[in-house]
């Protein structure tokens, strides 16, 4: 029986669901957030350009808010995993080869290198949803 030393196991961060979480959670929660707001801001404005005079249509900007801050929040752990794991998969100076697998930490690499440009260009999104949420009227 062989003990791998504790430097070469794979770390939590390094799991297939936190590689795919850091590729895929942000554009995920982009989506999310585009079909939810525009579903209940049209339902809330059809057929006119005002609200209309129904209870579901009342509480529709404090729904678009609620589902804006939950898909951010998504969006921005999503980019810190795929921080986490880029760095904990990256090269080391000091070591002749990355920990655990090479090909899978090499892959997760590639995973997490891509996730993080996605975090930022999603979660940029999504707030610039928030600020229009804020500087439009709602049926316009």
């Amino acid at each position: 029986m062989t003990v791998v030393p504790a430097a070469h196991r794979h770390s939590h961060a390094e799991g297939y669901g936190a590689a795919w979480f850091a590729l895929l959670g942000a554009p995920a929660a982009w989506t999310v957030y585009e079909l939810c707001a525009y579903a209940i801001t049209a339902h809330a404005c059809y057929p006119m350009d005002h609200l209309l005079e129904t209870s579901s249509a009342g509480g529709a900007w404090t729904a678009s808010l609620i589902i804006i801050v939950v898909t951010l929040i998504i969006a921005l752990v999503s980019l810190g995993t795929a921080t986490r794991v880029w760095g904990q998969t990256k090269m080391r100076t000091d070591d002749a080869r990355p920990r655990g697998d090479p090909e899978r930490s090499a892959v997760f690499h590639y995973m997490a290198f891509m996730g993080i440009p996605f975090g930022v260009l999603f979660s940029a999104l999504i707030v610039f949803g928030l600020i229009a949420l804020f500087a439009v009227p709602a049926c316009r």
